[in-house]
């Protein structure tokens, strides 16, 4: 009976064969997405930025995508009982093919360096965090705080690690959810550092957090004959004077007023004034890329 091989499987079978797949399937996806969102015979600014975009996009993309819509149902329903009922298959179509774009376009923002900084280590760790805290089994330590889907920090190692700019990406409108979810960014963001400056060099390392234990191990170094309260954090949310900057990338033909954002069912006054008020502290950044493209 012929059973077929898993991806993994395969990878130790026969490794390069999957690699070389895996460069076709990205070189054509790569394709794929220029044909879709650029313009071959023009020579502007802004399609120059959408081909350095799509092409510095990594060859793990597909993988990434593929997996992103099993994650989303698992983590809604087991974790925060969401149920999901399709009238038919082609509604559970459209809801997925919505998700995949709102994935796409994140991984278009996070690789567009007019919006994000360069990822080092310490920065993907720390995403790793309040993004998938169970990956670190942190889940009940952290806990899930239904944070929006940040997609980047800037951390300035010299000295402490200062989380300095932090965003997301919304390529659809928004909702009270989202509303909800800034309204509370901060505090659950400032819980996740309490949490992490609690842990010692061994926890951190204990919990897959390589970056993180080794600045702890750092501090302690340096400051061993200091009390453990007057030492200082690992993590520092701002700059230390100032607080941390919040930018929401949104797609380049999205206007910002509350009309353009919210979704109509949701634009009532008091949404109106909660809008004025979030956004106020929030920097908006205009992707290379149209909402339709």
């Amino acid at each position: 009976m012929n059973q077929q091989l898993s991806q993994e499987e395969l990878s130790l079978i026969a490794p390069e064969a999957v690699a070389e797949q895996r460069r076709e399937e990205h070189a054509k996806a790569v394709e794929i997405l220029k044909a879709a969102g650029c313009r071959p015979e023009a020579t502007s600014k802004n399609e120059m930025r959408k081909r350095e975009i799509i092409d510095s996009l990594p060859e793990g993309l597909l993988q990434d995508l593929r997996g992103y819509i099993l994650n989303n149902y698992k983590k809604e329903e087991e974790i925060f009982g969401k149920k999901f009922k399709f009238e038919s298959d082609e509604t559970r179509t459209e809801f997925e093919k919505r998700h995949l774009r709102g994935a796409l376009f994140e991984m278009l923002i996070q690789y567009d360096t007019e919006i994000t900084p360069p990822l080092n280590e310490t920065a993907q760790e720390i995403l790793g965090i309040m993004q998938n805290p169970e990956v670190f089994g942190l889940e009940n330590i952290i806990g899930y705080k239904r944070n929006p889907d940040e997609t980047y920090v800037e951390i300035d190692e010299k000295g402490q690690i200062f989380i300095k700019v932090i965003g997301e990406a919304k390529l659809g409108h928004v909702d009270e959810r989202f509303l909800s979810q800034m309204e509370s960014f901060d505090e659950n963001l400032q819980a996740m550092v309490d949490a992490i400056n609690k842990m010692t060099a061994q926890a951190l390392l204990e919990h897959g957090l390589i970056q993180l234990a080794a600045r702890r191990a750092k501090i302690d170094e340096e400051f061993a004959g200091v009390d453990q309260e007057k030492r200082p954090k690992t993590l520092i949310l701002g700059d230390g004077t100032y607080g941390h900057t919040k930018v929401l990338a949104i797609p380049a033909d999205r206007l910002q007023d509350f009309e353009s954002m919210m979704k109509y069912e949701h634009q009532n006054e008091t949404n109106r004034e909660r809008f004025i008020e979030i956004m106020g502290d929030v920097t908006v950044k205009r992707s290379a890329f149209k909402a339709r493209e």
